[in-house]
């Protein structure tokens, strides 16, 4: 809950929790956030629109602008992705794969984890070394076959999975600190994780990492 990074006391941010919590560049996007002095409820509120109101709409206007590259995809929204999503569209890669890439930041592809969550019965368990609850993260990142695949690249990636981050997490942080073309490789061996991970479950059939 928000009300929990907030002190009441002083009416404002708890910086050492808040420090403690996020990432660097999500520390400070959130201190710049105003606390109001009335301290109201927590409540969802949809950024696609000034009613703060979801609609399939806006919703779409928002996937349009993203898939286009058009800068005011986040201008409305304050989105501190922004800088992201308007270096991904234009990458020098297939489209399926900024896509992927797209729905792997967001923790939107359909791993056993969100599946689950949805009330789909389904094994819950990491297809490929069948140890683990198969999250987003866990399958592109912390398996020990994407740690076995990742570790043929010698961009200093092993230092991400080693931190346990999100996928997000390792996006920005290659976005921070490396070149941009970086995300190219990253985001196309990321794929080629997902597609052998799908290869097993629909298909049998597991690649060597090689």
């Amino acid at each position: 809950m928000v009300s929990s990074l907030i002190d009441p006391a002083i009416k404002w941010w708890r910086a050492d929790v808040i420090h403690a919590t996020f990432l660097p560049f999500e520390v400070d996007t959130i201190l710049r956030i105003p606390v109001s002095r009335s301290l109201p409820e927590d409540k969802l509120i949809w950024m696609g629109n000034t009613r703060g109101e979801f609609t399939v709409k806006s919703a779409y206007h928002i996937a349009h602008c993203m898939i286009e590259g058009k800068d005011d995809v986040g201008s409305f929204m304050g989105d501190p992705l922004k800088p992201l999503w308007k270096r991904l569209w234009h990458l020098n890669l297939p489209a399926k794969i900024k896509i992927f890439a797209w729905r792997a930041c967001f923790n939107g592809l359909p791993s056993r984890e969100k599946l689950s969550a949805r009330g789909i019965n389904t094994a819950n368990d990491c297809p490929i070394c069948t140890k683990e609850l198969e999250s987003v993260h866990h399958v592109l990142l912390h398996c020990e076959f994407a740690i076995q695949v990742w570790s043929f690249w010698a961009d200093g990636v092993q230092l991400i999975q080693r931190n346990n981050w999100t996928f997000l997490d390792s996006t920005m942080y290659i976005l921070a600190h490396k070149p941009s073309h970086v995300l190219e490789p990253f985001f196309t061996v990321a794929w080629a994780i997902w597609h052998n991970r799908n290869k097993t479950i629909h298909e049998g059939k597991c690649s060597h990492p090689l």
